[in-house]
Order: C-alpha cells, then sequence, then structure tokens
C-alpha cells in the first residue's frame, strides 16, 4: 500500500527530472521474478522502480543504507539489508522467499556501483546465480544506459527490460 502511495506521488517527477526512457517493461513477469542490472549511481532502484511502470521491485540494499535517515523510506518502498563484506544467509533466504511468494527481486549482480565502467567488462557476483538456482525464478536482465554510463538530474536515462531468462536456460 505504501509503495503505490509513494509510486503515484513521486514517479512522474523522477521520470521528468531523470529523462528516463523505458524499453520491454512487458518482459517483467507478473509470477516472482529476479531482475538483475547493472549499477551505475545510487538512485538506480528509484529509477528502475519508475521505469517498470507500477511493478514494485524489492530492492537488497546494503546494509549501511539502513543506518541512515532514509532508512524509513528505504524499507517502505520493499528494500531489505545486505552485508556485502561476508556470506550473508539470511539476506540469501529472504530474497529466495521474497521471489517465491511472486515478487520482483532486484539485484545488482556487480555487487555496488560502478559509475563509467561498461557493465561487460566488471565483475559480477555469485548472489544472483545461487538466488535463481535455488528459488528457480527466470531473471530479467536490466541496464541503465545513458551518457558514459553516469547518471543525473536532466540527463536522458534509457532503462531496457530484456526478456526473461528461464531457470532452464540457465542451465
Amino acid at each position: 500500500m505504501q509503495y503505490s502511495k509513494f509510486y503515484n506521488a513521486l514517479a512522474p517527477l523522477i521520470a521528468k527530472l531523470f529523462k528516463i526512457t523505458a524499453e520491454g517493461v512487458e518482459n517483467i513477469p507478473e509470477c516472482g521474478c529476479i531482475v538483475a542490472s547493472n549499477h551505475i549511481a545510487f538512485t538506480d532502484p528509484i529509477l528502475i522502480s519508475v521505469a517498470a511502470s507500477g511493478r514494485q521491485i524489492c530492492f537488497m540494499a546494503k546494509k549501511e543504507l539502513f543506518k541512515t535517515p532514509l532508512a524509513p523510506l528505504i524499507k517502505a518502498l520493499g528494500a531489505f539489508p545486505v552485508d556485502r563484506s561476508a556470506a550473508n544467509v539470511n539476506s540469501i533466504k529472504t530474497a529466495i522467499s521474497l521471489v517465491e511468494d511472486g515478487k520482483a527481486l532486484g539485484i545488482f549482480p556487480q555487487g555496488h556501483r560502478r559509475a563509467g565502467k561498461d557493465p561487460r567488462t566488471t565483475e559480477i557476483k555469485d548472489g544472483v546465480g545461487m538466488i535463481a538456482f535455488r528459488s528457480k525464478a527466470p531473471v530479467v536482465p536490466v541496464i541503465i544506459e545513458n551518457d558514459k554510463m553516469r547518471t543525473g538530474l536532466f540527463k536522458k536515462t534509457h532503462i531496457v527490460f530484456g526478456k526473461p531468462v528461464s531457470y532452464d536456460e540457465l542451465g
């Protein structure tokens, strides 16, 4: 309920401020799935959520964000903490549970922001593969494209949701 209120109130403004265009939104399945994107700016979860046209995406977020004044908002939007410095069994269990409950899980396979980097040249962490394997959920590849892989106010941001890759296709 809170998510819908935030989305309806803020999405149009955010879409204009970041000049968001989206492609492939129809590729986000209604069932539980994993939305896996490159990560270039702290605003990425917000921009992807706006581009997803109202489908709530519950993002894994670094635990440090839950110790800031923004923590209540981050929680209200469906995010949950992950400790990136250690194996985090609770976060993985939460992620799998969300997907099994039919939710869309947002994850950045790079593990942290890589501003200015081509995502094809960056290291990918194992978490998304483990969650896909355990949940047997489809993975929706996403790329955030913009000038020099840097997001900013009044800069064009194009978000592409690729066709879902099924568990069987992942091998």
